[in-house]
């Protein structure tokens, strides 16, 4: 999680680079509790650098606020509704606001199958025939190693 949307924000900006961006989809679905209220400051911090807004909190999460009893204060909860699936599509979409064009996902596998990364290529290209050929290749390194 140490690539900062800010980073992908200048990239797509220079309207000059290509970029493959590896989703550190695991390490977010850590981050991401089953119960909002057991994702500290630290961690929400951390998920709002990777995905570039504070929406994620309420796009995520069924958030809603809690008495946390007779002289305490309200606390926030909810409960988490995306899967890993989930997430990665939801970062498909937040990249999607930054770049013209997102490829769809590569997953990355550990040996036990769990979804590690998701591989993303993503370009700004005013040019059709750039992102043609970015599309081919894409689908080529798709082919590839999909399913390895």
């Amino acid at each position: 999680m140490s690539v900062k949307w800010e980073t992908l924000n200048l990239l797509a900006e220079t309207r000059a680079v290509d970029v493959w961006y590896l989703f550190p989809t695991s390490a977010v679905n850590r981050q991401l509790a089953g119960d909002f209220a057991k994702v500290d400051e630290n961690k929400q911090h951390a998920l709002d650098e990777v995905f570039g807004s504070t929406a994620w909190r309420t796009d995520i999460y069924n958030v809603r606020l809690v008495q946390g009893g007779l002289f305490d204060q309200p606390v926030t909860t909810g409960s988490k509704r995306f899967n890993v699936d989930q997430i990665e599509c939801y970062a498909q979409d937040r990249l999607k606001t930054i770049f013209s064009y997102v490829s769809d996902p590569l997953p990355l596998l550990n040996d036990r199958t769990s979804k590690i990364f998701s591989l993303f290529c993503m370009s700004n290209s005013a040019s059709v025939k750039a992102i043609a050929l970015i599309k081919k290749g894409v689908t080529s390194v798709i082919k590839k190693y999909a399913g390895r």
